[in-house]
């Protein structure tokens, strides 16, 4: 894989570095989408099963699992149910690849470094490219989940984070007379032809943010950021990953703008 040119649109800096270890970097996924095909419409079994032979040495467990999805109407809370999502895991139960008639993603529940994340994405997209024969892609998305429930970070989250991300939930209370109990802050950024949708969250103890990393026993914050590139185009596996490869370094740079001092004193690492 040759070397990619490092993407920092939000600092312009590539001297300092910021790298999260497990536990804190909860969940990475990557997904490809596409547009409603004409030979993806009805029962795709074969062309996951001839994809699942393909990726059997590194993902030897498979599941299926049927969509759901929730529309919010006049009339209360509607449930439709989707195709088949076909799931192929890891022997350690750390990497899931997950196909529906749209979509694949490659998720990541124990994230050591972009390059080996890459590597392990690349394989996929050829045996999606061999199996599946796409004319055009519509999305590529990367996302980072990033899970801080250490008492310290929890107590004083400015102290770590830049308050802006942070929204409501950073507003200093009076002692013992209200609480924060949940909160959310969202925006997104374009920059250029990619767009970077960032989150945080302030999470309950026994609550759920994403089901993909469960619940926590203590309440934490969460740190998401979502790269992604929409668009119509042709599909070619040199342009995804290098577009992947873009969106990593987006991601990371803004976690760059946005961290304190004290939390790369706390959490800091090597260059990934």
């Amino acid at each position: 894989m040759k070397e990619r040119k490092r993407f920092r649109p939000f600092t312009h800096d590539e001297e300092d570095h910021i790298v999260l270890g497990s536990p804190q970097l909860a969940l990475v996924v990557c997904q490809l989408r596409w547009p409603l095909l004409t030979s993806m419409q009805g029962d795709i079994s074969g062309k996951a099963q001839a994809m699942a032979q393909s990726l059997a040495d590194d993902f030897p467990m498979c599941n299926q699992a049927q969509e759901v999805s929730f529309t919010i109407g006049p009339g209360g809370v509607a449930q439709t149910q989707g195709g088949i999502v076909y799931q192929w895991v890891s022997i350690d139960d750390m990497w899931r690849v997950s196909l529906n008639s749209q979509s694949v993603a490659l998720s990541c529940l124990k994230y050591t470094a972009f390059d080996d994340f890459a590597k392990r994405l690349q394989p996929i997209l050829e045996a999606v490219d061999k199996t599946m024969s796409l004319p055009k892609i519509d999305r590529i998305g990367l996302r980072y989940v990033n899970q801080f429930a250490e008492a310290e970070f929890v107590a004083e989250p400015e102290r770590f984070v830049d308050t802006n991300i942070l929204g409501f939930p950073a507003l200093k209370l009076p002692a013992n007379d209200a609480m924060l109990v949940t909160g959310l802050c969202q925006a997104i950024y374009q920059v250029g032809d990619v767009a970077l949708q960032a989150r945080s969250a302030f999470v309950p103890a026994q609550q759920v943010f994403d089901p993909s990393i469960g619940q926590l026993a203590v309440p934490a914050w969460i740190v998401d950021l979502d790269g992604f590139a929409e668009g119509v185009r042709t599909f070619s596996l040199e342009s995804i990953m290098e577009t992947v490869g873009k969106l990593a370094d987006m991601d990371y740079d803004f976690f760059k703008l946005i961290a304190q001092p004290a939390l790369k004193e706390r959490y800091g690492g090597v260059p990934a």
